[in-house]
């Protein structure tokens, strides 16, 4: 399964994690991001993940957390980019969302919500009621 989808992504994890050299290193392995041991070898990664779905990624759920059974999941770009580090999280009627979740429920421009968060200083409850 060398030239499958799921090596080169099990291959890129183990780099990404493992090896100093590469160019995302310090985002991964030189932040303490670990695949777990029976993650070693390709084919036990791939009893556990299965087939990669159709435009769907590898993805960790805690991105703090390491690579193994638990912590990861097949997801779209979409709910990719909503579990990143640099999002910024805002809490509203104990409803915890991404800015850009926030602005697509809302229908508020991401510019406009994003502007109002971090240039203008705007509580979060103003910054989300619709003008």
């Amino acid at each position: 399964m060398r030239d499958s989808k799921e090596y080169n992504i099990w291959y890129g994890m183990r780099e990404r994690c493992e090896k100093s050299y590469n160019q995302f290193y310090g985002n991964y392995g030189g932040r303490g991001i670990k695949v777990c041991a029976h993650w070693a070898e390709f084919i036990n990664f791939f009893e556990d993940m299965g087939e990669k779905p159709k435009d769907k990624t590898l993805d960790r759920i805690d991105n703090d957390g390491g690579y193994n059974k638990e912590n990861c999941r097949w997801a779209t770009w979409s709910e990719q980019s909503t579990n990143r580090r640099s999002n910024r999280l805002l809490t509203h009627n104990n409803k915890t969302q991404t800015v850009k979740e926030w602005s697509d429920e809302l229908n508020i421009k991401y510019d406009t919500l994003s502007k109002r968060i971090n240039k203008l200083g705007w509580s979060t409850e103003k910054a989300l009621k619709v003008q």
